[in-house]
C-alpha cells in the first residue's frame, strides 16, 4: 500500500515537471491547456481560464505543485488512471495532436485518414481501407457534424479496444 501511493506520487511529480515548460516550478494556463488535452480532454480557452481560478487558491495566476497535487487527490474530473493505461492513452492523444494541425480539438475526413494509416500501420491506404476509414470515422462521429473531437476518438479507441 505504501509502496502504490509512493508510485502514484512519482506519477503526480512526473506530470507536473513535465508540463512545467518553462521549469519555473509552476504550471501557466498554456501548460496547463496541454497537460489535460494529453489526458485526453479539450477545453477551450475559457474553460482552461475557469479550471486555473479553481485550482489556483493562492490568486497568483499559476499552479504551483502543492494545488495541483490537492487537485489530483481530489479531483473526479479525470478518471485516475493506471501507468499502462495512461500511456495508451498519452500514444493516442500524441496522434490526434499531431493531426490536429489547427488546434481546434476536432479533426475531419482528411486528418482522419492520416490517424487511420498510423493507427493500422499503412503506408497507402487501398479503396476498400478508405471504406473502412469512412466507415469506422461515422461510428467515432456519435453527434454527426461530420468532426471527430478528442472525446470521440478517445471513445472510439475504446470501443475498439485500443485503449482499456
Amino acid at each position: 500500500m505504501a509502496e502504490e501511493k509512493e508510485d502514484y506520487f512519482e506519477l503526480i511529480v512526473e506530470l507536473f515537471q513535465k508540463y512545467d515548460e518553462d521549469n519555473s516550478k509552476t504550471i501557466s494556463a498554456d501548460e496547463l491547456a496541454g497537460l489535460v488535452y494529453d489526458l485526453g480532454v479539450y477545453m477551450t480557452p475559457v474553460e482552461i481560464e475557469g479550471l486555473m481560478k479553481q485550482l489556483d487558491s493562492d490568486g497568483s495566476g499559476e499552479i504551483e505543485f502543492d494545488e495541483f497535487h490537492r487537485w489530483w487527490q481530489t479531483t473526479d474530473s479525470f478518471e485516475k488512471l493506471s501507468k499502462a493505461k495512461t500511456d495508451a492513452l498519452q500514444t493516442a492523444v500524441e496522434l490526434f495532436r499531431e493531426a490536429d494541425t489547427d488546434n481546434s480539438g476536432t479533426i475531419d475526413r482528411k486528418e482522419w485518414l492520416v490517424i487511420f494509416k498510423r493507427l493500422f500501420d499503412k503506408t497507402k491506404l487501398s479503396v476498400e481501407d478508405r471504406k473502412l476509414a469512412r466507415a469506422q470515422m461515422k461510428l467515432a462521429d456519435t453527434d454527426g457534424d461530420g468532426q471527430i473531437s478528442l472525446d470521440e476518438y478517445i471513445d472510439w479507441l475504446i470501443e475498439l479496444g485500443v485503449i482499456a
